[in-house]
């Protein structure tokens, strides 16, 4: 194979790469892992991997900043009890949940 032959070998395989799938693919979201994702369910995030794709679709309560403090997230802010049993999360108002009998009315 000369020269010239490579180079539009080479060019149609970078131009193939560059195809825009439109509006079908418009509202999915693609995640790529090597390892692959058993569940997306945070309570079975058991590897890195799956807590990646974990953490990019729930928030926690709290965070670790970068000297791994905690900050607060879905928390403004929290109490420990003197026996450090019982944690009571103070939730932001700005943050919607789901419908559940949990919350005051039912409504998240």
């Amino acid at each position: 194979m000369n020269r010239l032959h490579k180079y539009w070998l080479f060019a149609s395989l970078l131009f193939a790469g560059c195809y825009h799938a439109g509006k079908e693919s418009a509202n999915v979201f693609r995640y790529n892992e090597a390892t692959g994702i058993a569940s997306l369910d945070p309570a079975f995030a058991k590897n890195q991997s799956i807590m990646w794709a974990v953490h990019q679709l729930y928030n926690t309560l709290v965070e670790t900043d970068s000297a791994l403090h905690l900050v607060p997230s879905l928390a403004k802010s929290w109490e420990l009890s003197a026996d450090r049993t019982e944690y009571t999360f103070h939730l932001r108002r700005d943050v919607y949940y789901h419908d559940d009998a949990c919350f005051p009315g039912g409504t998240g």
